[in-house]
Parts: C-alpha cells; sequence; structure tokens
C-alpha cells in the first residue's frame, strides 16, 4: 500500500467523508481495515467534521474525563475534559478534594476584548500619519461598521483605536490597533472582519494598500481570570510546603521550569477547551506568551504559606474563550459547557482558571513528594485493580 504518486486533485468534487474514504481505498492510500476503522464514525460526526473543516475523511475521537470534587465560587461543578493523558483528571480531582469544602473562589473573569491589528510598510511621515488617525478614529469607526449595522449586538462593541510604531529598527512601519469586546463570542473573526475594515478605510489616507490585518492572540486585550484557593496545611505531609515552595520559586527563576509549569496548567485548561469546542491554538498561545512577556518568565501561578499554616494559591491567567460561534456549536461541546453548568463566558472562564490551579497544585505536590514516575504508577496500579467504569 501508499507506493503509488498521489495526485492533487484527486477528492476534487467529492463531498462527503465517506466519498473520500473510498477514493483513498480505490488508490491504494487506505488498507481495508483503516478504512473500517476511519468509517467507524458515526453519520452526525461525519457531517459536523464537513461543516468545520476541509476534505474532512473522518474523526479522531478523544476520551471525555469528569473530575470530581470541584467547589467553585460555592457551587458543585463537575469539570469535563478531553485528554489522552493520563493523570490529569485524577490529578486535578485530588486536588479539588483537598481543598474542599471551601473550594475555589473567582477574583476576576475575563473581559471578553480581543485586538486586532493592521500594519503599513513604507510610510513616509510616521507620526503624522498617527497623528491623523488618532484625530479621526470616531470617523473611521463609523466607517468601517457603515456595512455592518447588526455588529454592535451580542454585546459586541469598540473599546478602543490607537496607532504606532512597533519598532524603531523598522520606523516606516506603522500599526493600526483595534480593541473589540466580542460578547459571548471568542471572537477572532469578528475582530478580522473589522480590522481589515477598519484597514480599507486608511488605506485612502496611507494612499497604498496595508501589508496585512488580522486579529491578534497577544493576551494584552484579553485581561487576566484571576482565581485561588485555600488548602490545609493539615492535609500536606511534614516538610512538603517547603519543598512545593521552592518548586514554585523555581518556576519563578528558570524559563526552562516555567515552560513546564506552565504545561501542566494547560494540561488542564486546553482539556476543557477542547470538550468545550474552543479555538485550542489561540488558548495556547495567549497563555504561553503570557507566561514569557518581556521581564522575565511568569509562572502564571502564586503560593503562600498563610499565619495559620494553610497553603494559598492563586492563578491569573487570559483565556481567549467563547460559549457561541465556531466549534461551541457541536452538540457535545454544548453538552459539556450545561454539564458543567459553564453556559457563559465568565463562568467558564472561573471553571478553567480553577481546574488550572488545581492541575498545578496537584503536580507540585506529586514532584515534592513521591515524583511523577511513581505517581503514574500507583494511578495505573489502582486502575488494574478496580477497574474502569
Amino acid at each position: 500500500m501508499n507506493n503509488g504518486i498521489w495526485r492533487p486533485g484527486t477528492l476534487r468534487g467529492l463531498t462527503t467523508p465517506r466519498q473520500r474514504r473510498r477514493e483513498l481505498r480505490a488508490d491504494g492510500r487506505l488498507h481495508p481495515a483503516d478504512y473500517q476503522t476511519f468509517a467507524v464514525c458515526p453519520g452526525p460526526w461525519n457531517q459536523a467534521a464537513e461543516r468545520l473543516i476541509e476534505n474532512a475523511i473522518g474523526c479522531f475521537p478523544v476520551p471525555l474525563g469528569l473530575a470530581e470534587h470541584f467547589v467553585i465560587d460555592g457551587r458543585e461543578t463537575p469539570v469535563i475534559m478531553a485528554t489522552e493523558e493520563r493523570s490529569i483528571v485524577a490529578a486535578a480531582a485530588k486536588a479539588a478534594k483537598l481543598c474542599r469544602p471551601q473550594g475555589f473562589r473567582t477574583l476576576s473573569a475575563a473581559s471578553g476584548c480581543l485586538a486586532g491589528h493592521a500594519v503599513w510598510g513604507g510610510v513616509k511621515d510616521p507620526p503624522r500619519l498617527i497623528a491623523a488617525l488618532q484625530v479621526h478614529a470616531d470617523e473611521l469607526r463609523h466607517a468601517a461598521l457603515r456595512d455592518w449595522p447588526e455588529f454592535e449586538t451580542h454585546g459586541r462593541r469598540v473599546c478602543s483605536f490607537r496607532a504606532y510604531q512597533p519598532s524603531p529598527a523598522r520606523p516606516d512601519l506603522v500599526v493600526a490597533e483595534i480593541m473589540i469586546e466580542t460578547g459571548e463570542a471568542m471572537g477572532a473573526n469578528i475582530v478580522t472582519r473589522l480590522i481589515e475594515s477598519y484597514a480599507r478605510e486608511i488605506d485612502r489616507v496611507v494612499g497604498h494598500n496595508r501589508l496585512a490585518a488580522i486579529v491578534s492572540n497577544a493576551p494584552a486585550a484579553l485581561g487576566d481570570t484571576v482565581a485561588e484557593a485555600c488548602w490545609p496545611g493539615s492535609v500536606l505531609p511534614a516538610g512538603l510546603a517547603v519543598r512545593l515552595l521552592d518548586l514554585q520559586t523555581w518556576a519563578e527563576l528558570d524559563p526552562n521550569r516555567t515552560a513546564t509549569h506552565v504545561k501542566g496548567i494547560m494540561n488542564a485548561v486546553t482539556a476543557i477547551g477542547l470538550a468545550t469546542g474552543q479555538d485550542t491554538r489561540a488558548l495556547e498561545a495567549a497563555v504561553h506568551a503570557a507566561a514569557n512577556r518581556v521581564g522575565g518568565p511568569r509562572p502564571l501561578t502564586q503560593y503562600r504559606v498563610t499565619d495559620t499554616g494553610d497553603i494559598l494559591g492563586r492563578i491569573t491567567v487570559p483565556l481567549a474563550i467563547g460559549t457561541v460561534g465556531g466549534a461551541t456549536k457541536h452538540p457535545i461541546a454544548g453538552a459539556c459547557r450545561e454539564t458543567m453548568g459553564a453556559n457563559t463566558r465568565a463562568r467558564l472562564a472561573s471553571v478553567m482558571a480553577a481546574a488550572g490551579l488545581a492541575q498545578n497544585f496537584a503536580a507540585l505536590l506529586c514532584l515534592a513528594g513521591e515524583g511523577i514516575t511513581a505517581a503514574h504508577r500507583h494511578l495505573a496500579d489502582g486502575r488494574n485493580r478496580h477497574g474502569t467504569p
């Protein structure tokens, strides 16, 4: 199999995953056994895949797990994660159980803003152009929205506009930036459409077309979701709290550790994002950018020992999420949000932040104690003894 030369355009005109699989099989690219593997995806899933991507040939199922014991802002909250990685669900649930009954508290939720940028090169007098754009910002907004009367519905609005030079290294470059409150949508398509509309108006002022106009995945516009939890000192073996805080300090000082520390947070955040139909690439991009801002690594979590000997943990994380649009319309995504009681952007942000903090605390607890390998082995032993429901 697969010895022939693939002919680009072979799938042209084929409109269903089933037709494409048949063509792959006929071409010798798909073994009959693999054809059956791809075909196990039920009809509704194939239809959803066809709506979401191009040239769909099937679906790749990912396990959905439920982490129990979470109390978030006083509400019992089953947390659903889509992940293939062992121990993520169990670790988050363990950390959540250890801080009951108070659980997790949201201090602030994401604002729901997103930025878009357009850039021009070869600008003869950048300061003059920037000043002119700032003066005429309101006129630009009205012109950009002229053919989009329904824009300011569903909680959407333009929050701000500015123009700037990104670097002295290229003084001829000018960037226009808009900040948009996107309501319940994550908003990437909304922002890209509007910054393109702005750019068309500015093209007339500049005298030539922009280089590009696109949404930004930078975290600044998103705002941060902040959550905290307190773990009683009595649940930790003697000396473990000091070791845990030392590990946190390591993540604050060493970018080599920061990357893995933040990856641990995202084990939970991305898994919830996947289960609820989020753009997980945008979600990851903003968080990792926030962890690597100018000034040194930022592990996104903080821990300290309180006067009573408890450990207070806090997470500060930008979340590019939404509850409408894109893959959030998938029935499984909707069912996951409904089960978690996370049908608004703010509530979903609270759940993600709490789970991210729980996952991080569990990882530090494991590292400070028996270590990752031993913890995975004990989890596997427990699964083998008791079975998996």
